[in-house]
């Protein structure tokens, strides 16, 4: 019985550790532009690249946040502003994407992540356990 319990949590571990879906992928497009008012200026050098897209994501829960391009990510949650993150937990499905210093195409993939119930494995063991102590102890057969 400890064998199947074992067994059990075992593959439930292994199969649900990460339950990862599609992620959500925001592009930005290098866009060199100047601002109103700066077409007469002889340097332009000190503009400050800004992008920024609104986002709703699928679901709340914890995301991964994977960056390929040349940048500095903020991300905007209800919990705040997050400068260059590798994770995020969210509770309102909306945030808000803002790239600085953009010099290349970025894309942004926000990978949802479930980590496992703990309680469901180790509640097994520990009722796989009982029952092969029971088994031992007082010989069921």
């Amino acid at each position: 019985m400890f064998l199947i319990a074992a067994l059990l949590s075992g593959a439930f571990f292994t199969m649900n550790y990460y339950q990862t879906v599609t992620p959500v992928m925001v592009e930005f497009k290098l866009q060199l532009f100047m601002p109103p008012g700066m077409g007469n200026t002889s340097s332009t050098f000190d503009i400050v690249q800004v992008a920024e897209k609104d986002l709703v994501l699928p679901a709340a829960g914890t995301y991964g946040v994977s960056l390929s391009g040349n940048c500095t990510l903020y991300v905007q949650t209800d919990s705040g502003l997050l400068r260059n993150p590798n994770t995020i937990t969210v509770t309102n499905r909306g945030i808000r994407v803002i790239l600085l210093n953009q010099t290349t195409d970025v894309v942004v993939k926000f990978i949802p992540q479930r980590r496992i119930d703990y309680t469901t494995p180790v509640f097994l063991l520990v009722v796989g356990s009982v029952m092969g102590y029971a088994v031992r102890v007082f010989k069921f057969e």
